[in-house]
């Protein structure tokens, strides 16, 4: 039956992609992903065929083995944001955060997809978190060519989707901490204050589209100086859940309130800039 939605068309494929890695058939999956290799005669005009090319069987492979990894560590996958953005050429990539759960944490990736001969058609696969060196003061900037913390891009020369996945703490339930007789107080923005602040990866489909701007995260951070809570308030969409996520490694020092321990409420700003 045809999907009724762009959003369920991509799910579709994504839950196919996924069966077919589970049980090994790389045939059927070669037919989901995009052939990235160095025939520009193919290049973003086809799809990827196991029998073909070696680095058809590498791109085939290596995303195999990502989506496969994340399938038998976990319990089971949950979709999340569904987003779309137009690119420069008039066509557009879609994409859809999935949340592979283990335990009681959660792995994420973004599996972004574009328009190919009348289907969709993986095009990367994005971690949603990294692990960066601490930035102690000022707005976190992440530039989408630069940074050493982006997503690597798919190599010229060879097949294959860039990226993997990385833990994520939205899930983890926080230490347990003494019981705090004040409510939280305002701490307003609180990128200075971090001993931590980790910056978040620039995702493969924000570059494509040349997304930009600051993202300020709104979060909850409690009387240890962990982040206990963090929600996008504003910026690009394409851009919110990875700030979300590095906002949930940041950590503070411990804020007292007459010797007592308090919870803080506050913004973190992270500003991306464009390739």
């Amino acid at each position: 039956s045809t999907p009724a939605s762009k959003e369920e068309a991509v799910k579709t494929r994504i839950k196919d992609l996924f069966a077919f890695c589970k049980a090994d058939n790389k045939a059927a999956a070669a037919a989901y992903i995009m052939y990235r290799g160095p025939d520009q005669s193919r290049s973003g005009k086809d799809v990827t065929h196991y029998d073909g090319s070696s680095e058809d069987k590498r791109d085939v492979d290596s995303t195999c083995a990502n989506i496969r990894g994340n399938l038998d560590r976990s319990e089971g996958y949950d979709f999340g944001k569904f987003m779309t953005q137009p690119k420069g050429d008039a066509s557009e990539v879609v994409a859809y955060e999935v949340y592979f759960r283990q335990g009681n944490s959660k792995v994420g990736a973004i599996y972004a997809f574009t328009l190919l001969g009348g289907k969709y058609v993986l095009v990367d696969i994005d971690s949603i978190s990294a692990d960066v060196p601490p930035v102690r003061k000022g707005v976190a900037t992440i530039v989408g060519a630069e940074s050493p913390n982006a997503a690597a891009p798919i190599a010229p020369g060879r097949g294959g989707v860039a990226g993997g996945v990385a833990q994520t703490n939205q899930n983890t339930p926080p230490a347990a901490t003494k019981p705090s007789p004040h409510a939280p107080i305002s701490g307003g923005v609180l990128n200075g204050k971090a001993l931590s602040l980790p910056k978040p990866s620039y995702p493969a489909i924000a570059r494509q589209a040349h997304a930009s701007g600051t993202v300020v995260v709104q979060v909850l951070i409690d009387e240890n100086g962990n982040v206990i809570a963090a929600h996008a308030v504003s910026g690009h969409p394409l851009l919110q859940a990875v700030a979300v996520a590095a906002a949930h490694q940041a950590r503070f020092s411990p804020t007292k309130l007459s010797g007592q321990p308090v919870k803080v409420n506050g913004v973190l700003m992270y500003n991306f800039v464009a390739p």
